[in-house]
């Protein structure tokens, strides 16, 4: 018969552990014999003893790999199973070691221990393929050394087919993928021909390093200043004018270079950002110089839409500029500058009509022109040194010849400010006197192609000059009768009256009753006057109609008496008879 396991097989043996009995003696006790044969005074052996001792050879057997199914053969091939997972032998003498120690088995590993300091030791383990060696506490280095310690030991990988040494004697070697080593006392990383691609300085004393971390999904690698001081910067150093190049892989991003050669730079751009209460900037702690090459713009955009854009007028190299300056105790100022003696400027839109000159040639004038090849325009300058300030018109050019038919001139005099608006060469135009007059043009004939309203002095007549659409006329002055505008109709047919009409007299060639329209948009207030001139108003009558509206009520006005007239006014509503 077979048993699993170490089974009690005695009469009265129970199914189920019993609780173990206490003890007859304290502490720890030990099993004695009698005294002499018959004598019943040694060790009593319980049933509590023998339980234990089967629970622990079954535990024996199963944590040495053994089946508590084999029987009487369960330590034995226990043990079997042991050595089937530890091969050969390991034994140290001095310093030399001997034998081979296998252990297979699913994620092996080898723990060696310190028994003075079990905290300590060295952790050998392989799982899923893959070999770590890590310190017992995880706080220790791991050191490759010779015989003894005394010397630092080589490092070799198994690549398949050829073992390659990837540590010489505590460095890694020229020919590898990747070298470290230690030399000019920092640590160095080199590529496969041994040329050095990276070095890490040793700084003494130092309290602020550099931290590189991965970033999780979503978010970039992070390269940080830390440190113990509070405020921490990073230091980028490029060699002579070497500067700084920063790209997303696909080509140059951001490129800073060095102004010197070696020398310690004193003059900087700083960047910084906002707070939420301040915007963020770019600053120079000197003049800044924004520069792009000749053929290319400096340009301004919010969003993509372009703003500002600055250009050169040419791709060859500029000689002149304009500067926009600001004070503190001034208005600001826009300036054009060069190396030329004489440096003009513009504003223009878009083409090359209209522009704006600023002019430094003729006494800083400034010119609004639609052709500035020849600068013909509006010009607003100095005559000269000391003189008005004059406009002159788009058909003349800007120069000294203009000064002879200005368009508008603003003049100061001790004694006050005049503005005069100037009519054709030699001849003043409408002034404004300082005094508050109004000065009107002053001419010796009447001038051609007049139009309603205007007026001029006539200095031949020595009186003021009115056009009324169709005559000039003298306004009545103190002393003087009123001269009203006439207009003779001798033609068949009715009459319209316009609104710039003062006095019209019906004299037909032939006689007949004739029918008078009032204006339809009639000066208000202004006295129409309507006059039989042949004298045959009580044969041929005239009847005054208005355009909209009446006549006092009436529809119409009737002149029956021979030579009679009409005195009429629109007051806004209705016509009235004077």
């Amino acid at each position: 018969m077979t048993y699993t396991g170490f089974r009690v097989t005695g009469v009265r043996a129970v199914t189920s552990r019993p609780s173990d009995k206490d003890q007859a003696v304290p502490g720890s006790t030990w099993a004695r014999d009698r005294s002499a044969p018959g004598a019943n005074d040694g060790t009593e052996v319980d049933a509590t003893f023998l339980n234990r001792i089967r629970v622990n050879l079954e535990g024996l057997v199963t944590a040495l790999g053994g089946n508590l199914a084999d029987g009487d053969a369960q330590l034995s091939n226990a043990a079997a199973a042991l050595m089937a997972d530890i091969e050969g032998r390991a034994s140290i003498t001095g310093d030399t070691f001997t034998g081979d120690l296998v252990i297979a088995k699913q994620n092996p590993s080898l723990l060696l221990r310190d028994s003075d300091n079990p905290a300590e030791g060295l952790q050998l383990v392989v799982v899923d393929n893959q070999s770590y060696i890590q310190a017992g506490n995880g706080n220790e280095s791991i050191i490759f050394s010779g015989l003894g310690g005394t010397a630092l030991a080589d490092l070799y990988r198994y690549d398949g087919a050829v073992q390659r040494r990837v540590w010489d004697a505590g460095n890694f070697p020229a020919g590898e993928r990747i070298a470290l080593d230690g030399a000019d006392n920092a640590l160095n990383f080199r590529s496969t021909d041994g040329a050095l691609n990276l070095q890490i300085g040793d700084r003494d004393l130092a309290v602020n390093r550099l931290l590189i971390e991965g970033g999780a999904t979503g978010n970039g690698p992070v390269l940080a200043a830390i440190g113990t001081d509070i405020n921490v910067d990073i230091n980028y150093a490029g060699q002579g004018t070497g500067g700084h190049r920063f790209g997303n892989g696909m080509g140059l991003g951001f490129h800073v270079i060095n102004a010197g050669l070696g020398a310690e730079l004193t003059h900087c751009i700083q960047a910084y950002g906002g707070d939420g209460t301040t915007n963020p900037g770019l600053q120079s702690t000197e003049d800044f110089d924004y520069k792009t090459p000749l053929s290319h713009e400096h340009i301004w955009r919010v969003n993509s839409e372009i703003v500002g854009k600055i250009k050169a007028s040419s791709t060859a190299a500029q000689t002149s500029w304009a500067a926009l300056v600001s004070s503190p105790t001034s208005s600001p100022s826009i300036s054009f500058e060069g190396s030329a003696a004489s440096v003009n400027g513009w504003i223009r839109t878009k083409g090359s009509t209209p522009e704006t000159r600023f002019l430094n040639d003729q006494g800083s004038a400034l010119l609004v022109s639609p052709n500035g090849a020849t600068k013909n325009g509006l010009v607003i300058r100095p005559s000269a040194a000391g003189t008005p300030v004059r406009v002159y018109p788009s058909n003349m050019a800007y120069d000294s010849s203009g000064d002879t038919a200005p368009i508008l001139s603003l003049e100061t005099t001790n004694v006050g400010s005049i503005i005069r608006l100037w009519g054709t060469a030699g001849a003043t135009g409408l002034e404004q006197l300082d005094n508050g007059a109004i000065m009107l043009p002053r001419l010796a004939a009447a001038p051609a192609s007049p139009a309603a309203a205007w007026s001029y002095f006539d200095t031949a007549m020595a009186k003021r000059q009115e056009y009324n659409g169709s005559a000039w006329l003298t306004p009545m002055y103190e002393g003087q009768g009123i001269t009203r505008g006439v207009r003779v109709v001798t033609a068949a047919g009715a009459i319209t009256v316009t609104a710039t009409d003062d006095l019209v007299v019906v004299n037909k060639t032939v006689g007949a009753a004739t029918a008078v329209t009032l204006p339809s948009s009639p000066v208000l207030g202004r006295i129409y006057t309507i006059k039989d001139g042949k004298g045959d108003a009580a044969a041929n009558p005239l009847t005054l109609t208005p355009a909209s509206g009446n006549i006092d009520g009436a529809p119409d006005l009737v002149v029956a008496t021979s030579y009679g007239s009409a005195d009429v006014f629109h007051n806004g509503t209705e016509w009235n008879v004077v």
